[in-house]
């Protein structure tokens, strides 16, 4: 699926679960420029966020008044500067795309002039490696990058399909010797590609039939090679209706490669429906409709569909009205679609959708007032609709393109070209959920002011995280890391929580938790009384507002000693130092003296 991230199932249940659950609503923040304004920002190409919240938009913009390819990065949250990536090729580009992995490893793609070629910038280095020519003619690329680290490209040459394959770790892609065609003397179009958690990619393009209408058809790659022959997934009757023309074919696959998702537009004598058919093994299984219509239905635009590594998802389809439908993918069934938009828009047949690794995803689409809309949709809920873009840097250029990914957490970035003429923007709108849950680990018993309070880091993937500490309401610090020294805090008992607070100023605290705290030592003193040559010692003092005495212990002076507040002793004629060490329950300690002689 173009521009979407296909997102990974976690291996450890305890951490799946953390993940799947983010603790508090995201916030959309619209209006964040990558670059602009400029009239030289052309059109939006690709878009893809990792599941570690890494990732990069590929766009076009002139050069010294020549069409070039760029990328920003997306690292911690926010877009870097841009970086021209087709430096060393003279053509203008267009078309590029790009997909993400996990510690900012890119691969991009795009056409120069009429040559196809692709750059990779690994996750360590500062820099793409030079791009390499893939094959001419060529049009339309598409580019995914699975969990495992192999990526795919995809690309029409001459009106047939080709691919080629980037290895985990390498800088150069591996074309396929041959088209993927079902018939490569017809004109194939529109392809796309998934890639599983296992290397093996799913792809979809769209082919001209004997009747010369449009089919969609399916094939998967284990490597470069053909698992199957491909198969026309259009063919198959849909609630009673032969199989007709169809085309935009949207692909998202499951990190087992044995199931995915190829959702379609379909057009029959009383309307077109969006159409999704699942891959389960070696087969397809029938077409359902994700289109929210009956028949007669009404014209749509090209369906979406997002699914993640455990194969809940989301679809969206825009029809020629202007609403916008959505539907929750759970245990591989489609709920009943759900109207998005809260008024019809003459843009809105162009939704996008993505889907987070929990039961959570975002469909934004641009509105009447050519701005862009979004909701996010839990659990087969739409919460409430939110501007994507900001009004005041203008409208939104539809044509420009428009697209959307997400982290495995639902923090999610849309891109669109805004504003006209100088005023051309490219810009972000980013759906950022305040740090996850995290709680206190240092214990409630006595502890030293010297021992640092520990907590759990919070889930939060965009950028780090500043921490304030509260002591009874009061905040007496602050640190980046995940502890602090209570310094300055008088002894007794108290109540803490810290308060995380994200680059976006978005916040998420801690319950509150006893805190008992002494940083300082018993006092103590000595009493003698002697009869003859028997000393009788007594301790006297206390803990105050501490954690207790936990010992006491005299030493006499001649080698002997007692555990003992109070104590009886005989000595020899002599002088002798007697010493009492008082030790509090964290190990705080004072020791005092008094001289004496027997005689």
């Amino acid at each position: 699926m173009q521009g979407l991230h296909r997102l990974a199932v976690l291996g450890i249940s305890v951490v799946l679960a953390l993940l799947a659950a983010p603790s508090a609503d995201a916030a959309m923040f619209g209006g964040e420029v990558i670059d602009g304004p400029s009239p030289d920002i052309v059109s939006v190409g690709g878009l893809d966020v990792s599941r570690d919240g890494t990732g990069g938009v590929a766009y076009v913009r002139r050069d010294g008044g020549v069409e070039h390819a760029f990328v920003s990065r997306l690292v911690d949250g926010a877009f870097a500067a841009p970086e021209r990536i087709d430096g060393a090729v003279a053509e203008p580009a267009a078309a590029p795309v790009i997909a993400a992995g996990d510690g900012g490893r890119l691969v991009a793609a795009w056409v120069g002039g009429a040559t196809l070629y692709a750059s990779v910038r690994p996750s360590a280095a500062s820099g793409w490696s030079a791009p390499q020519a893939l094959g001419a003619p060529a049009a339309a690329p598409a580019v995914d990058l699975g969990v495992n680290g192999h990526a795919y490209v995809v690309w029409v040459a001459d009106g047939d399909v080709r691919a080629a394959r980037l290895e985990r770790g390498a800088t150069q892609l591996t074309p396929a010797p041959a088209p993927l065609d079902l018939d490569p003397a017809r004109t194939a179009s529109d392809p796309d590609v998934a890639v599983s958690g296992d290397g093996l990619s799913l792809i979809a393009w769209t082919e001209t039939g004997a009747d010369g209408a449009p089919r969609v058809i399916g094939q998967r790659l284990s490597s470069l090679e053909p698992l199957r022959p491909p198969i026309e997934l259009s063919a198959e009757p849909f609630e009673g209706r032969g199989g007709g023309a169809a085309d935009t074919p949207d692909v998202d696959i499951e990190e087992d490669s044995s199931f995915g998702w190829v959702a379609y537009r379909q057009t029959f004598a009383d309307g077109q429906r969006g159409l999704a058919r699942r891959l389960r093994g070696s087969r397809f299984e029938p077409p359902v409709g994700i289109d929210g219509q009956t028949f007669p239905a009404e014209a749509i635009g090209a369906p979406q569909i997002a699914v993640n590594g455990s194969g809940s998802g989301l679809s969206a389809v825009g029809r020629a009205s202007g609403v916008v439908f959505s539907s929750r993918l759970h245990r591989d069934v489609f709920g009943p679609a759900i109207r998005l938009d809260a008024a019809p828009s003459p843009f809105g047949a162009e939704p996008r959708a993505v889907f987070g690794e929990g039961e959570a995803g975002f469909v934004t689409w641009p509105g009447a007032d050519t701005q862009l809309r979004g909701r996010e949709v839990d659990e087969g809920a739409a919460q409430a609709e939110v501007a994507v873009t900001n009004a005041a840097l203008g409208p939104v250029d539809v044509g420009a393109g428009l697209l959307a990914s997400a982290a495995r957490s639902l923090d999610a970035a849309v891109v669109a070209v805004q504003g006209t003429g100088p005023e051309r923007r490219l810009v972000a709108g980013m759906l950022d959920r305040p740090p996850g849950f995290f709680q206190g680990l240092s214990s409630t018993n006595w502890r030293r002011a010297s021992e640092p309070l520990r907590w759990s880091a919070p889930l939060n993937l965009w950028g780090a995280v500043r921490y304030e500490v509260e002591v009874d309401g009061r905040v007496v610090g602050r640190s980046t890391t995940d502890r602090w020294r209570p310094r300055g805090v008088r002894d007794g008992q108290h109540r803490w929580r810290v308060v995380a607070t994200d680059r976006r100023g978005q916040r998420s605290a801690t319950a509150s938790r006893v805190l008992r705290l002494d940083g300082n030592a018993p006092r103590a003193s000595i009493d003698v009384s002697r009869s003859g040559a028997a000393v009788t010692v007594r301790v006297r003092g206390g803990d105050g507002r501490g954690s207790g005495v936990a010992s006491t212990r005299i030493s006499f002076g001649d080698g002997s000693s007692v555990r003992a507040r109070t104590a009886r002793h005989v000595y020899r004629r002599g002088t002798y130092t007697i010493r009492v060490r008082v030790e509090d329950r964290v190990g705080n300690a004072r020791t005092v003296s008094r001289r004496i002689s027997v005689r």
